[in-house]
């Protein structure tokens, strides 16, 4: 950024005059006042050299009240107008977009109209974002590309753990140039966050960043708005990365995103859009974390397949992932309802701990303690280990037929006690690990 000349002080523009403190005027030349009805001043800006900045007529730069979408100047806590200062190329030079404007930094305005501010109280600024040449990135709508706070839904600035606002930026490739999803939107990426809600920085100590999804075609996924899927590793308290069986990365929403139906569709609760928090945890429009069955956390893939407690995506009687609805109802890889026990379709907020009832009997697990569902029907333990047939199959509650059924579909039996018939503890397969 360009530094204001300190009042009282003047410099020599062009023509030889001397430049200093001066009224802001819009461009039709009428004074700018603040809400107060007070004359907006503005300063001339410079270089680190101590050189003023020079428009492209060669008159010099001063820094810009900056209005709202009325035009009237937006003010801080104090009532001062937020001044807007020109930003510098790595040569000191300002910047300028197509129609010769300089490029300045600005106050960050959100969703609710009002200046967004750090739990301090600090003023959130942004500035364009410039490429390899310095050069301005441009949006698919010929505006330039803002580094961007993550907030919630409610306008709410997401902090990391030491209370810094988190900020997205343009992805680049390896010629400098923006990443952009087939639609031409820039892919614009948070950083990543460990299970304890802190930056995960590279080998060079700068923050690791969320990278976008990509299809199967090799394009990056968006969303139905057209925002560009983004994902980060999931990642256990200690910063293990885990794996899938073929050793792939899990992969997780990144930190600000909207959490997206399969169909790109954002998922809603009592009408408001849902996001993710640290490393994967879906949370609501105020940035508190959604409750699933038991109290358990909701964690998802990006696009709405919840994860099991050890990182792996939950699966149906098919072998294949289940998913969320943009309603926020768990659907298996078919689309069709996930049923409690009571026969009703399952929701990712529904809280309730749904123990199992066949034929009139308490089933129970080897523990002896009453058996429970996970999110996607499947049998688990009191303390939420899957249940095996004896076939090696998963155990699964069927809403409709109100039995329990091995992977293929085959009736559990019972014994007079309630216990299934030949069941045993998966060890293999789950390992409980410690996401926070």
């Amino acid at each position: 950024l360009g530094i204001a000349l300190a009042p009282g002080q003047f410099v020599q523009g062009s023509d030889g005059k001397p430049v200093g403190v001066r009224q802001a005027v819009d461009e039709n030349g009428k004074l700018m006042l603040d809400p107060s009805g007070r004359a907006v001043e503005v300063t001339p800006v410079l270089n680190a050299s101590g050189k003023p900045l020079l428009d492209q007529d060669g008159r010099v730069l001063s820094q810009e009240p900056q209005v709202d979408a009325r035009g009237k100047v937006l003010v801080d806590a104090d009532g001062h107008a937020i001044l807007n200062t020109p930003i510098m190329d790595a040569s000191g030079q300002p910047v300028f977009d197509a129609k010769g404007h300089a490029l300045t930094n600005e106050a960050f305005v959100g969703v609710n109209g009002k200046v967004l501010t750090t739990p301090e109280g600090e003023i959130v600024f942004v500035q364009p974002v410039l490429d390899a040449s310095d050069r301005p990135v441009f949006d698919r709508n010929g505006e330039p590309v803002m580094n961007e706070p993550m907030t919630l839904g409610n306008g709410k600035l997401i902090v990391d753990a030491e209370g810094n606002p988190v900020m997205g930026a343009p992805l680049f490739d390896a010629d400098g140039q923006a990443i952009r999803a087939a639609n031409g939107e820039v892919v614009i990426a948070p950083p990543i966050f460990d299970a304890t809600g802190k930056l995960v920085l590279g080998a060079d100590g700068s923050p690791i960043t969320a990278k976008p999804v990509v299809s199967s075609n090799g394009r990056i996924l968006t969303s139905k708005d057209g925002t560009p899927v983004m994902a980060q590793p999931f990642l256990t308290r200690n910063g293990k990365q885990l794996v899938d069986a073929s050793g792939a990365p899990i992969l997780t929403g990144a930190v600000g995103q909207s959490a997206i139906a399969r169909n790109g569709a954002p998922i809603k609760i009592k009408g408001a859009e849902v996001q993710f928090g640290t490393n994967g945890q879906v949370v609501d429009k105020n940035g508190a974390p959604i409750k699933t069955l038991g109290g358990a956390k909701l964690i998802m893939t990006p696009t709405g397949t919840p994860l099991a407690a050890n990182g792996l995506p939950l699966t149906d009687a098919r072998g294949k992932a289940i998913q969320v609805s943009p309603t926020g109802a768990v659907l298996d890889s078919s689309g069709k309802p996930v049923l409690t026990p009571n026969g009703k379709p399952l929701k990712i907020t529904d809280t309730t701990k749904y123990t199992v009832t066949q034929s009139g009997k308490k089933v129970l697990g080897p523990n002896g303690k009453q058996i429970s569902i996970a999110l996607n029907g499947q049998a688990i333990t009191s303390v939420g280990k899957p249940l095996v047939a004896a076939n090696g199959t998963p155990i699964f509650w069927d809403g409709k037929q109100k039995r329990l059924e091995d992977a293929n579909g085959k009736p559990i039996k019972l014994d007079a006690k309630g216990n299934i018939i030949g069941d045993k503890i998966s060890i293999t397969v789950v390992v409980t690990v410690d996401i926070g």
